[in-house]
């Protein structure tokens, strides 16, 4: 069993300075600092499809996922989209699945299956999931990249961050 709270922190820093609903820190130089939790996939080749790669299609579905268990919708943050695109500029790494943002997210939100609330533990992979419909986080933001490999990648972050260890999502 994997408990619930391991989920993976994206740490930057960056020159650009995130809108003022986001709690992140300025160094003595003016450097923004934080992190963000980051939920990605990098998705083998296929062909494109533009109808699939909308904002909508990221945020669509995690809203349906949020209504089904009671949870108030995201909004969509163009700053940590720009975070999002930002990191996944910076990645190479490889998958095999679908290339669209509607297909990805319905495979995070597929992971259902393996959490158990009770017990507030996954049988395998669902930390996608929880943070999908993590009461606490409000924002979201999403890119998707070509990789070098021709597969694709697609990341979203989120804010407040979630999968807090020995939180549940809802």
């Amino acid at each position: 069993m994997q408990k619930i709270g391991e989920g993976k922190l994206l740490s930057f820093s960056s020159k650009h300075q995130p809108s003022s609903n986001i709690n992140f820190s300025t160094n003595r130089n003016g450097v923004t600092q934080g992190s963000i939790l980051y939920l990605l996939l990098c998705l083998g080749p296929s062909h494109s499809g533009h109808a699939h790669d909308s904002q909508a299609n990221f945020f669509n579905v995690h809203n349906a996922a949020r209504s089904q268990v009671g949870v108030p919708p995201l909004t969509w943050d163009n700053t940590l989209a720009a975070f999002a695109q930002s990191y996944a500029n910076l990645r190479n790494v490889i998958a095999n699945l679908s290339t669209h943002a509607d297909h990805t997210v319905r495979a995070w939100v597929n992971e259902k299956a393996n959490y158990d609330y009770n017990s507030n533990t996954c049988s395998s992979v669902c930390g996608h999931y929880t943070q999908v419909v993590w009461r606490n986080s409000l924002r979201v933001g999403c890119a998707k990249v070509r990789c070098d490999n021709g597969s694709t990648f697609i990341i979203c972050c989120y804010d407040p961050r979630g999968n807090i260890r020995g939180q549940r999502p809802y």
